[in-house]
């Protein structure tokens, strides 16, 4: 199950897959109409006026699809919410993650290193709604709940298996 929140509004959606077992093994890719399928869609912001949240009437995801900033970022951009930059912890969370070679485009920009825990600064350049020349109106935050099962899709990052037992005993 993914939670699945708009960093702007706090709009939030709890989303299940819907794809019968082994459907995603088979077909590397989600069922229509599974709520998977497409997750921006799922999240639907209440009236711009009244949230401050994003003003263009668009699909979020093609806009964002289409920024020229997805590939090489938006040099020299600040990060529009230093101290709390969300798409910075999240970069350097992936970066981190078991399961990754270690990189995330926004994490490989930093200067410095995570020490006793204390991230470094964001370095800016990546989307968000107030970037200049960016089309992405707002990156979706997305968890994945406890107890929700991982199912590895061909081609995508394998999932960490757990340790093996000792062989030592106990």
């Amino acid at each position: 199950m993914l939670q699945v929140q708009c960093p702007g509004c706090l709009t939030q959606v709890f989303l299940e897959c819907t794809c019968p077992p082994d459907y995603l093994a088979a077909a590397a890719a989600h069922q229509p109409g599974c709520t998977h399928a497409d997750i921006d869609a799922m999240v639907r912001c209440p009236d711009p006026a009244a949230t401050g949240c994003c003003a263009i009437a668009h699909d979020h995801a093609a806009a964002a699809d289409s920024c020229p900033g997805i590939a090489a970022g938006h040099p020299g951009a600040p990060c529009p919410e230093p101290g709390t930059c969300r798409v910075w912890r999240g970069a350097v969370a992936d970066a981190l993650h078991p399961a990754s070679d270690g990189t995330h485009p926004l994490f490989t920009q930093a200067t410095g290193a995570v020490k006793d825990g204390v991230l470094p600064p964001c370095p800016g350049g990546h989307c968000h709604k107030d970037t200049e020349g960016c089309t992405v109106c707002r990156p979706l935050i997305i968890t994945v709940m406890p107890g929700t099962e991982l199912v590895p899709v061909p081609g995508a990052l394998p999932v960490p298996s757990p340790p093996a037992p000792s062989a030592a005993g106990g």
